[in-house]
């Protein structure tokens, strides 16, 4: 039974564990891999772990506009699928691209000029402002690679193939979790980089999943083929995106605002505070299921 027919003749209640195991499973992973990141971090000093720790809240910024505009277009497609209209769900992914490649190349432009002053305004002393700038600078300019993973990811989601979407994300994190120790702290012959090397395994790691998840789509993905070959820009696909998208992109960014708040009170009083604060978070960045499920049913409309 392929993507299509399992979505559409599968009973909706084995469907929707069906779908939503395999994507918890992977956002269960990807939480572990973030306190295991952290961890190797801490192993250089409290001071790079706290800088780690105040960025944060820039990528979880990122991650609110890449994730929001994910969950938008991974509707809309879910539903074109839905009423089959295969052709307007590819054409509708292609303008999902463009989307992603334009928020990475904002994002980017702001690793370029602008990490030294978002870190002169996370932190007021010079060892900390230097290494927030460095963790900082690499993952904006290379943001591309986590919003490629995303948009991938999620084109594999709306047919229903959450075991590859699963797989695509468990890549880049394994590979980050094996470069960490390596690039942070100089194994195997690799120069010792630091927290540099963290952010440096990071980025390798989402371009990696990218590359992945972007492959999958190519030779496995039966039903959405992103072409350029007569296609057409519809400001409609746009708002139908971020109907669905933008409220998620609000909720998760006063999240990032809060985290940038709380780490501005917190800062002052003890750097440990700082980087505890960062551990809580990530611990509460376990999957929830609720999304997972919604989507299937965007995938069934016609069944419904």
């Amino acid at each position: 039974m392929n993507s299509r027919n399992k979505l559409a003749e599968m009973p909706i209640r084995p469907l929707l564990y069906t779908m939503a195991v395999p994507l918890m499973l992977s956002l269960l992973v990807q939480s572990l891999y973030n306190i295991v990141d952290s961890i190797f971090v801490a192993r250089l000093s409290e001071t790079a772990l706290t800088a780690a720790s105040l960025v944060y809240s820039v990528q979880f910024l990122m991650i609110a506009v890449g994730v929001g505009t994910a969950v938008g277009l991974n509707a809309l497609l879910s539903r074109k699928i839905g009423e089959h209209k295969a052709e307007e769900a590819c054409q509708a992914a292609t303008t999902g691209l463009f989307l992603m490649l334009l928020t990475s190349l904002i994002f980017s432009a702001a690793g370029i000029f602008l990490s030294d002053k978002i870190a002169a305004r996370m932190a007021t002393d010079p060892e900390l402002q230097v290494l927030c700038k460095q963790y900082l600078s690499i993952n904006l300019v290379y943001c591309w690679g986590i919003f490629l993973q995303t948009y991938g990811q999620r084109l594999l989601q709306a047919v229903g193939d959450t075991v590859l979407s699963m797989f695509s994300l468990m890549i880049g994190a394994v590979l980050n979790i094996i470069l960490d120790p390596i690039m942070i702290f100089g194994l195997l012959g690799c120069p010792a980089m630091g927290i540099r090397g963290a952010a440096i395994a990071t980025v390798i790691g989402q371009i990696v999943g990218a590359i992945a998840a972007l492959l999958f789509n190519r030779f496995r993905n039966p039903v959405i083929h992103v072409h350029l070959k007569n296609y057409h820009f519809r400001w409609q696909d746009i708002a139908d995106i971020y109907q669905v998208g933008l409220p998620t992109i609000i909720m998760q960014a006063i999240g990032s605002i809060m985290t940038f708040a709380v780490n501005r009170i917190l800062l002052p009083v003890s750097a440990t505070a700082v980087a505890f604060f960062r551990y809580l978070l990530q611990i509460a960045e376990f999957p929830d299921d609720a999304d997972q499920w919604s989507r299937t049913g965007g995938n069934s409309y016609c069944r419904i």
